[in-house]
């Protein structure tokens, strides 16, 4: 299960736990993208930097674009389609190729994904790394892996920021445990504003 929070100043905060796999596929590209998206080739939302997944479960990884002529994805500097020694990983067609998934993990897809993605005159790259958690019972149990860090920003007065974090979060075998997101700071714990200047968004995938 993944857990993802971005804050809006106006912050968004996504939640990365488990949905329908088809409504990650269909969905994960064109729900909370940045806004004020300058013209020509440049990502919509954060690129998550590092994914985990189970052996057997579903995975798919995204980069989210717009402005581009072409997609490529490489793994460990190999073009696709990859031969399945190499990926098991597909492209989703309706995604116009800004994701990539496996109905069923295997260790061999483990390693370094990379989206190249071109127009006339611009490239962009986003890489990310994928790990394979090998739990026996198939059920990651662990503490949560962070897959996206919060960057540091300079913002104007009254100015509009948005911070993101995700980890991947696991099972919590206790009844009344419950995986949850808090976010800090200055070393205390932060508490939305009523005027409504910070919103807060939860997202699970």
């Amino acid at each position: 299960m993944k857990m993802s929070v971005a804050l809006r100043i106006a912050v968004a905060l996504p939640i990365l736990s488990a949905i329908g796999h088809g409504n990650e596929l269909k969905d994960y590209c064109t729900k909370y993208k940045f806004g004020n998206l300058p013209g020509g080739l440049t990502f919509t939302k954060e690129v998550v930097t590092t994914e985990y997944a189970n052996v057997g479960a579903f995975k798919a990884l995204h980069c989210c674009l717009k402005g581009y002529r072409s997609i490529e994805w490489y793994k460990d500097n190999r073009a696709y389609p990859w031969p399945g020694s190499t990926s098991h990983f597909i492209l989703y067609p309706e995604s116009a190729n800004q994701t990539i998934y496996t109905q069923e993990m295997r260790t061999s897809d483990a390693g370094r994904y990379s989206c190249l993605a071109r127009n006339d005159t611009t490239t962009l790259e986003g890489d990310i790394t994928l790990a394979v958690l090998n739990e026996e019972s198939g059920i990651y149990t662990g503490k949560p892996l962070p897959t996206y860090r919060p960057a540091s920003q300079l913002v104007p007065l009254r100015g509009t920021a948005r911070l993101f974090c995700e980890a991947y979060m696991g099972k919590v075998n206790l009844p009344d445990a419950r995986n949850s997101v808090t976010w800090w700071k200055g070393g205390s714990n932060v508490t939305l504003p009523a005027d409504g200047r910070i919103a807060q968004h939860r997202v699970s995938r």
